[in-house]
């Protein structure tokens, strides 16, 4: 993977700020999302900054007296409009998290700032004929979630061919390198809305950690830059959120499920431990590999036995 500098592109060290900057400029005015991007911009992403608390404010003071106000017809819908300004919001926060680098505070930013809509006064609406509570649980976040997901997953993607050979059907190395460092970065805030328990009441819970990890430790990857990406967002997964995985998919190890799931456990330790013994990862990567390897050890430490 490449290092935080080669992540930087676009007019400044800082991508995020150009995407929104561009978002403002390009979106349709009369959008939430448009709006919501001009809220992020003067509170979160602004040279003084702002206390996540105070951006989650702003936001629904937005919906409260500017959106609904703006469409009086939502008032008398199920959701009061709610569904929309939510994916709004959710879209341009995952898609923001392309920009950010996964070890980058501003991820814990937004998260905090998503913990924060929490603690104001819930919203019940009706989506799909169920009651839900905004901002606590509702389902337009796992539906944003695993549509960015389906869309822009880079696990699939065939390693570059040498540079001679490169067709306009053919991934560039350098463009692979990119698309490869945004998809760890916005798996890595995957994990952490995991790890915060804003996916607790998923239907799908941990679906798509899981799905991403054994691809990475269960299947063998040629060296290269897509073998660097899937074990990075492998180890983001587990570092960040391997307690909730643990948790929700092992359990306490009693069910047919649990026990089979216990398996892969080892399966991906194992793998990790024989990644990080092998030495031929980059350094980085090779310290984030063996921390991920001491997590699934740490939390299950009777599968593993050690000589004295």
């Amino acid at each position: 993977m490449g290092t935080v500098r080669d992540l930087r592109a676009g007019r400044s060290n800082q991508p995020w700020i150009d995407f929104l900057d561009n978002e403002i400029a390009t979106a349709d005015p009369q959008t939430s999302r448009h709006a919501i991007a001009k809220i992020f911009r003067r509170s979160l992403f602004s040279t003084r900054g702002c206390l996540p608390s105070d951006a989650a404010l702003q936001l629904d003071t937005y919906y409260q007296e500017t959106y609904l106000p703006s469409n009086p017809e939502l008032k008398d819908q199920d959701d009061k409009g709610m569904v929309a300004f939510l994916a709004g919001l959710y879209g341009l926060v995952v898609d923001l998290m392309f920009y950010i680098p996964y070890h980058h505070g501003l991820q814990y930013t937004l998260i905090d700032f998503l913990y924060e809509l929490r603690h104001l006064p819930p919203k019940e609406i009706k989506f799909e004929g169920e009651t839900c509570l905004i901002y606590e649980e509702e389902p337009v976040l796992e539906k944003m979630m695993n549509e960015k997901w389906e869309v822009n997953n880079r696990t699939d993607l065939r390693a570059p061919p040498p540079a001679a050979t490169i067709t306009k059907d053919e991934p560039d190395p350098e463009e692979l390198e990119k698309k490869c460092s945004a998809w760890v970065n916005v798996s890595a805030f995957a994990a952490r809305c995991i790890e915060a328990g804003f996916a607790d009441h998923f239907k799908e819970k941990c679906t798509i950690p899981c799905m991403d990890i054994a691809k990475a430790l269960e299947e063998d990857h040629p060296p290269g830059i897509k073998r660097n990406c899937l074990i990075r967002v492998a180890v983001q997964y587990i570092m960040i959120a391997g307690a909730k995985i643990c948790q929700q998919k092992i359990g306490k190890a009693k069910t047919e499920e649990q026990q089979m799931w216990l398996g892969k456990w080892k399966i991906w330790a194992e793998k990790l431990l024989q990644l990080a013994e092998q030495n031929e990862l980059e350094p980085g990567l090779t310290s984030e590999v063996r921390e991920a390897h001491g997590t699934m050890v740490a939390l299950q430490p009777r599968l593993f036995k050690f000589k004295r």
